[in-house]
């Protein structure tokens, strides 16, 4: 039992490999289509498995060892997960049952990851952040901030086979990491550097074959819908959703209107696409409610960093 492919966003996804093997990845069907982080997804599938895999033999369920090594190729493994909470508790200070609690719950006594945790614990939590350069090359870590960085690139000019020949990367890695959820560690670090070198350096415009090429990038990118490294605060932890905030100062435009029956469905957990306005409302009214930010980013679908985010801009408005 293999999944093949699945869709998310309304978009559809593919999964290359066979069997029971890691071997694989998932790759967007649409060369263009940005790539949603899908490791809040992908961390269930591991976190309540009690599946095992052993050189691709089954122990257990087989659609649950199915789902395992989609989670595997999406890169959440078992192993490094378990070795990740660790080092979280450690970090921010939290005992390590209650960050095994946030995570897995309690499965033998039947309980649910927990749902509300003390304001000092999430301060604690939400204090840890992620940090490259302490990961082994080879491992695979989310390819969001990569992504990000070449297609920022991309807007300035800067082509693929550009880029290339300035950093140690070939242009087929670049174009997969375009492409893929998740890279190498040394990739990120190696597309990082390259950022930062290039980010307030336009894309050469010698000869008619650069200019050719930098335009390319640009129209592709525009076209692409790719942001440029001015439009992120963070360019690794910026959620998704702030691409709608620009238009929340048009009036006119559909962003701006509040559809308070599609907040009402949004509240009760259904899951359906919210502009910037409406999931700031949402966020709001669940707020008063007493609902924890863990608690509210599962009922709308997004993150617990997006919602402490839409809480802190709601506190500075109404300030």
């Amino acid at each position: 039992m293999t999944v093949r492919a699945f869709f998310f966003r309304e978009k559809p996804f593919d999964v290359t490999g066979e069997a029971y093997r890691d071997e694989g990845e998932i790759r967007a069907v649409a060369d263009d289509s940005e790539l949603p982080g899908l490791h809040p997804q992908l961390l269930p599938l591991v976190a309540r498995n009690e599946s095992r895999l052993d050189e691709g033999r089954v122990i257990c369920d087989p659609m649950e060892a199915a789902l395992l090594v989609l989670a595997q190729k999406g890169g959440v493994k078992a192993g490094v997960v378990a070795a990740s909470l660790r080092r979280i508790a450690e970090l921010s200070g939290v005992g390590q049952g209650t960050v095994n609690a946030l995570v897995y719950g309690e499965p033998s006594r039947g309980r649910l990851p927990l749902m509300q945790v003390r304001p000092d614990t999430q301060r604690r939590l939400l204090a840890v952040r992620f940090q490259a350069a302490a990961v082994p090359a080879g491992r695979r870590v989310d390819a969001t901030g990569t992504r990000r960085r070449l297609q920022a690139l991309a807007t300035l000019g800067w082509s693929v086979t550009s880029l290339a020949t300035r950093s140690e990367l070939a242009p087929r890695a670049l174009r997969r990491a375009l492409t893929s959820t998740t890279v190498t560690a040394q990739t990120a670090r190696a597309v990082d550097r390259l950022y930062a070198k290039l980010r307030a350096e336009p894309a050469p415009h010698r000869t008619p074959g650069e200019q050719a090429a930098a335009a390319r990038a640009k129209a592709a990118a525009q076209r692409a819908g790719w942001r440029g490294p001015l439009a992120w605060d963070d360019i690794d932890h910026d959620p998704d959703e702030l691409d709608e905030a620009a238009a929340l100062e048009q009036p006119g435009s559909p962003a701006a209107r509040v559809d308070v029956v599609a907040v009402e469905r949004a509240m009760r957990g259904e899951q359906l696409p919210l502009t910037a306005l409406e999931r700031r409302d949402a966020v709001a009214r669940l707020t008063s409610r007493g609902l924890s930010a863990r608690c509210i980013a599962e009922l709308l679908h997004t993150t617990v960093r997006t919602v402490t985010r839409l809480r802190a801009s709601a506190r500075e408005d109404a300030a």
